[in-house]
């Protein structure tokens, strides 16, 4: 038998699964709501050419197709406005947030004490500003790097080169 889950890390989990806006469907993985968002609802019914945003599905159709889409497909009552700029789980309104956690703390009896703080594209975007600004890269770049410097740096190299080539 192996060691008992900690109901924080089952809450967790539960809690930061990827769903899709349109359905209410959860999903393992973001890769396969991407996918399922393309072949559901943002899949042209003339061509069936498949996009990533609803947007890109209602300019697809005004040029390729002169036609004025205005709803998202196989779309829950109340979420197919296609003016909604979703992709995966970015640009989901904060209160269908709200409601899709409430549901999923309902279903599986999650209390109200427990809060899940999700790293989204703004803390990932604060954390590489925050690289960029400490200038904490692995490699520095070209730009980076004095002229100068790097001329000499290449001097070296190739004096080693050949030092090393000569033994």
């Amino acid at each position: 038998m192996g060691r008992k889950k900690s109901s924080r890390a089952v809450y967790t989990k539960l809690l930061e699964r990827p769903w899709c806006y349109y359905c209410e469907r959860d999903f393992d993985d973001l890769k396969v709501l991407i996918s399922h968002q393309r072949a559901q609802h943002f899949k042209c019914d003339k061509c069936n050419k498949r996009l990533n945003t609803a947007g890109g599905l209602v300019i697809h159709a005004q040029q390729v197709h002169k036609e004025n889409l205005s709803e998202v497909f196989n779309s829950i009552k109340g979420r197919e406005d296609a003016s909604v700029e979703i992709f995966g789980l970015e640009g989901i309104p904060a209160d269908a947030v709200s409601e899709h956690e409430e549901k999923i703390r309902e279903k599986y009896n999650i209390p109200e004490s427990f809060t899940v703080k999700p790293l989204g594209i703004a803390a990932i975007l604060k954390i590489s500003d925050h690289a960029v600004q400490t200038n904490q890269r692995k490699h520095p770049r070209l730009e980076d790097i004095d002229r100068v410097e790097l001329q000499q740096k290449v001097k070296d190299y190739v004096a080693a080169k050949k030092a090393k080539t000569e033994e």
